[in-house]
């Protein structure tokens, strides 16, 4: 529907008035109201309101003169009709021009009565019920102006609260109470019409929390509408908050209920800790014969019986061992906070750059200028590990996980290298403190090696004795905390909004 204007045959005067002292106004507001002026009463009463929010008198007054006020308007058209919005889709996004109305559609003020209780038996009309119960109550009351008065109703109250002695009234007088202020209240009888043109059209804003997601915030945008028939519901995962549009009874229990299914989600933190542990020695002894050696004559005056008789020297053989021996532990320790039913992830090591494909023009380096830059794909290289808890209303964590673990084997295949993965898949279940050893790795490698002389490398001292051994522990282990527990855990909230066809109209 197209916005309209009113035109009141008292604008100018109020808005031209030299008078623009609150009180002035509720002077003249009132000789015009007695002069039966309903319309220029109205106008100043508002425009009173407007200038002095506190004057609860001139806001009552323009609320009261509301509906017979408005009898006597024009209406028509001054502005294009904005483009028609699906009310049934949560995801309109909230302008600007939305959080601009929002302090012209606020909610109204909760009724502030005594703390006390209430007894109360009584057969009267409506305003002696209302005058009764209200006054009691430490409430003022006003009734709205096409109030007609209903007769012969009877109510009982023993020891009721004000919320029960107010739902009680509007079901036995078929009325219901505006508030005004937190100290006045107008009471109107409860028909459609009157609905309409008295209960406040409000738009609220609630902050959408962290632990829910976006996909999961406009399911429950979806359901809460149907549930309720708002008018409108919008959800922005920008600015991280919905908005609630329509009559303020429904917009009310609507905020109640979002509120509780949107409080109770139940979060985990996890430790994961990761522990390495490398361990090598290496022991080498022996004897070691010289590479290189030369003929030495045995005798110095060599006849031609003598001839050929040498000797080898080996004097610059050498005698030793050796031995060396390393120890290396490694701890990384993290935490990751989950909800329920939606996986977390971390990675400990490093992204490695691997090229995929590269060109070249035909094998001419100096073609500089049409090189293309190589495609490079990152490979997160050490452990990958996602985690999906999911609890239990025992208190107990089952974890549903999946780890990889990717290292580089020293190998290539077109001058890519080669990675290898191992991967773990599983599901445990744990209770408060406990720990899960998610994965678990242990390598172990030894080696000899004897070097020697063909056929003397067996004889004991004359070859090279070596050993090498080396050790790996991995461990992966995590404890998942309960920081939040799941909904059914708390104790859910009734929320009574009275019959379908037409809510409680609340009062605070």
């Amino acid at each position: 529907m197209a916005p309209t204007l009113i035109l009141l045959a008292g604008v100018l005067l109020a808005q031209d008035s030299p008078f623009n002292d609150p009180r002035s106004l509720v002077w003249r507001a009132q000789a015009y109201e007695e002069r039966g002026e309903i319309t220029q009463a109205w106008l100043l009463y508002n425009q009173a309101a407007f200038l002095d929010p506190r004057n609860t008198l001139a806001s009552g007054k323009a609320a009261q003169l509301r509906t017979k006020a408005l009898e006597g308007a024009t209406v028509s058209s001054n502005k294009p009709a904005p483009a028609e919005v699906d009310p049934n889709d949560p995801l309109i996004k909230i302008t600007d021009q939305d959080l601009r109305e929002m302090e012209r559609l606020a909610p109204p003020p909760d009724l502030a009565p005594k703390d006390t209780r209430l007894t109360l038996n009584l057969t009267s009309n409506g305003k002696t019920i209302y005058t009764r119960l209200l006054t009691h109550f430490g409430i003022d009351i006003l009734f709205d102006g096409d109030f007609d008065n209903p007769t012969n109703r009877q109510i009982k109250l023993e020891n009721a609260t004000f919320d029960e002695a107010i739902y009680i009234a509007n079901i036995t007088t078929g009325c219901f109470v505006n508030p005004i202020s937190p100290k006045i209240a107008m009471v109107i009888r409860d028909t459609d019409q009157k609905r309409r043109e008295q209960e406040r059209t409000v738009s609220i804003t609630l902050p959408m929390p962290t632990t829910i997601s976006s996909p999961e915030a406009q399911e429950l945008g979806r359901a809460i509408q149907q549930i309720f028939e708002l008018q409108r519901i919008s959800i922005d995962t920008v600015r991280g908050m919905m908005l609630i549009r329509d009559r303020w009874s429904k917009v009310k229990f609507a905020e109640l209920a979002l509120n509780q299914m949107l409080g109770y989600r139940g979060q985990v933190m996890l430790d994961v800790e990761f522990y390495e542990v490398n361990e090598q020695s290496n022991l080498s002894y022996g004897f070691a014969l010289p590479t290189s050696a030369r003929l030495i004559p045995l005798i110095q005056q060599a006849t031609l019986k003598t001839l050929g008789t040498f000797g080898i020297g080996i004097t610059s053989a050498n005698l030793f061992a050796s031995m060396t021996h390393s120890n290396t532990q490694s701890l990384y320790e993290s935490q990751i906070r989950s909800l329920d039913g939606l996986p977390a992830t971390v990675h400990i090591g490093d992204r490695y750059p691997i090229i995929t494909q590269t060109t070249s023009f035909g094998g001419d380096s100096s073609v500089g200028g049409l090189a293309t830059a190589p495609q490079v794909q990152f490979e997160d290289l050490g452990l990958s590990l996602k985690i999906t808890p999911h609890l239990h209303g025992n208190g107990e964590i089952s974890l549903e996980l999946e780890s990889d673990f990717k290292v580089l084997t020293g190998e290539s295949n077109n001058n890519i290298p080669v990675i290898a993965n191992r991967k773990y898949t599983g599901t445990v279940r744990l209770k408060k403190g406990e720990w899960a050893v998610a994965a678990g790795l242990i390598t172990k490698n030894e080696s000899f090696s004897r070097i020697g002389l063909l056929g003397l490398s067996r004889i004991p001292g004359l070859s090279t004795t070596g050993k090498d051994r080396r050790i790996g522990q991995t461990l992966l282990v995590v404890k998942p905390r309960i920081i939040s527990a799941p909904p059914s855990e708390h104790p859910t909230r009734d929320i009574f909004t009275g019959p379908e066809q037409k809510f409680l109209a609340p009062t605070h």
